[in-house]
């Protein structure tokens, strides 16, 4: 049976201004490797979900040349959390910031192989 299996974790953040929109100068970039794995790509990103607190819905769809990329986008405080409704309304208002994120799952495909074939 196959697996897919994730490889590494690219994880963008934008500081997100409201009046202003993202500013590409804040970006950050950390990578990581969780074990994290499913029979079938719906399987994969259920476990994604799980293992990072995530609902289904913030999956983007796949890009043209990397079919091994599925990309996450959420709007996050600065303790890297969804915002609470009291932080988009400041949000809203201009009184903070808040932080567009994109974590990009990297994902190989295993197959298990008979050796005594």
């Amino acid at each position: 049976m196959n697996k897919f299996k994730c490889s590494a974790v690219y994880v963008t953040a934008e500081c997100d201004n409201w009046e202003n929109g993202c500013l590409n100068i804040t970006n950050n970039y950390t990578m990581s490797a969780p074990y994290i794995q499913g029979n079938n790509i719906e399987e994969l990103k259920a476990s994604i979900c799980k293992h990072f607190g995530f609902d289904l819905d913030g999956f983007c769809e796949e890009y043209e040349g990397e079919p091994n990329r599925l990309d996450y986008q959420r709007q996050e405080n600065e303790e890297g959390e969804e915002p609470t409704d009291t932080q988009w309304e400041a949000f809203k208002k201009g009184e903070i910031d808040l932080y567009f994120v994109t974590y990009s799952f990297y994902f190989e495909e295993t197959r298990k192989a008979n050796i005594w074939e």
